[in-house]
């Protein structure tokens, strides 16, 4: 082949394809990815016959996408083996059409990412699993009578899930009859899920005006925040619980996360089986109560005041003592 004949994306194709039969050469793999990237980048601009042609040899964006992508693994794999900074940055350079994203464990990398240029080595965002997972928790505290609540827009919109009762307004009437009930149009629903014992389970309904809601359908809506999630509530028939205490159970990194941005607004007891996690979270939290115990003895949380909490959060490592803990401070009367 003439690489001087006139540049077409079925002609890069084809080069790449032949410089990926060596997998063991990567000049050859560098080569492969610098001839499938030059491919996709003309392979819009090519005019429709020519289009047509490489679609009939399968040649589509779809299938340079593929091919790229395992170029992009391959290379990988020559990085991970050399395993040096240099390398890593290189990769994360020449690939910059990949997103490029690392999970952290060091929340103090989190509440300083502004001071490091990630960008730098290539690092498009950060992610957190504990930070996420106690936002959620903060979110589903906040709009306790939702069963699911997700916030958009800076926490302009709220997509809140509803279960439907026999009290709700909403009950046994279709969408198209309970429009007179939202003048100020501050809230649409979005789906409903349907799950009928032996007969429906999780049905997926997108709703439309015929569609009637029914006792036990979970039924979500996009809301304005301002006035919208508690027309919504209301209309349900449900209410916000006012949370003031709330006890949190292990000493995980979740339980430290949901506890360090519970404590800003709502008054925290943690309870941990381990004396130096103990030790650590009493040190780090500073306006947080840290007991030594188990959330499975009875006695020691009624002398911590169980009876009175307002939530109950079950965060530890193990999934046996969160669901033994959740039980025993709902047997004794937590909201």
């Amino acid at each position: 082949m003439d690489e001087k004949s006139v540049e077409t994306s079925g002609k890069y194709f084809l080069y790449s394809l032949l410089y990926l039969q060596n997998l063991d050469n990567r000049d050859d793999i560098d080569s492969s990815y610098s001839y499938i990237k030059r491919s996709k980048d003309l392979f819009p601009n090519e005019l429709t016959k020519e289009r047509e042609e490489l679609e009939e040899l399968g040649i589509f964006m779809a299938s340079l996408d593929s091919i790229k992508s395992v170029i992009d693994s391959l290379e990988f794999n020559f990085v991970k083996e050399i395993n040096s900074i240099s390398e890593y940055r290189k990769y994360m350079r020449d690939h910059r059409s990949s997103k490029f994203y690392a999970r952290i464990s060091n929340s103090e990398l989190l509440h300083r990412k502004d001071t490091f240029d990630l960008t730098s080595i290539g690092i498009d965002e950060v992610i957190y699993p504990e930070a996420l997972g106690a936002n959620e928790i903060k979110t589903l505290l906040k709009e306790s009578a939702a069963t699911d609540s997700l916030e958009f827009e800076g926490g302009k919109l709220h997509l809140m899930g509803i279960m439907i009762d026999k009290d709700s307004l909403l009950k046994d009437k279709t969408l198209g009859e309970s429009t007179y009930l939202n003048p100020d149009t501050n809230y649409t629903p979005v789906a409903i899920v349907r799950d009928i014992e032996d007969e429906i389970h999780n049905e997926t309904i997108i709703p439309r005006s015929h569609n009637i809601l029914k006792e036990g359908d979970t039924a979500y809506f996009i809301a304005e925040s301002k006035d919208g999630v508690e027309k919504v509530l209301s209309l349900a028939g449900k209410k916000n619980l006012e949370i003031k205490n709330i006890m949190i159970f292990g000493g995980s990194p979740l339980a430290y996360m949901t506890a360090k941005y519970l404590s800003k607004k709502y008054n925290i007891k943690i309870v941990c089986d381990d004396i130096e996690k103990c030790e650590k979270l009493a040190d780090e939290l500073s306006n947080v109560m840290v007991i030594n115990g188990s959330a499975t003895n009875i006695d020691l949380m009624q002398e911590e005041d169980l009876d009175n909490m307002d939530a109950f959060l079950a965060l530890s490592y193990e999934t046996e003592k969160n669901i033994l803990a959740s039980l025993a401070a709902k047997e004794s009367g937590v909201k």
